[in-house]
């Protein structure tokens, strides 16, 4: 949801802006919370990134059902082996898992 300004639409300052400004105050006064401020406004999101996974259920689901796996386990854990990630294989294959559940759980309350 976008927040509305309360100032009209022309006099609305970007991010890029309000940061410069923030850090010319900061600079002219010395002051640290111009500086926490502007920190604010440029900081990302906050949590983990989202990962896009659905190729990879894809693949597990695919590996389930051509019969080259006999459980969804061992296509989790063959899928994660592949992804090129620093991350450890079951951690990959768990939130694979997770996302295959909210997956169904969702189709099923529809």
């Amino acid at each position: 949801m976008r927040r509305r300004s309360l100032l009209p639409p022309k006099i609305v300052p970007t991010i890029l802006e309000m940061i410069a400004t923030l850090d010319d105050a900061a600079e002219r006064t010395g002051d640290r919370c111009y500086v926490r401020a502007r920190n604010a406004l440029a900081a990302s999101a906050p949590g983990r990134p989202k990962l896009d996974d659905r190729l990879s259920i894809q693949e597990a689901k695919w590996l389930l059902e051509t019969g080259q796996v006999s459980n969804l386990n061992q296509a989790l854990l063959m899928v994660a082996k592949t992804e090129n990630s620093h991350r450890s294989t079951r951690s990959i294959a768990e939130r694979l898992r997770r996302k295959i559940k909210a997956e169904t759980k969702n189709s099923s309350t529809k």
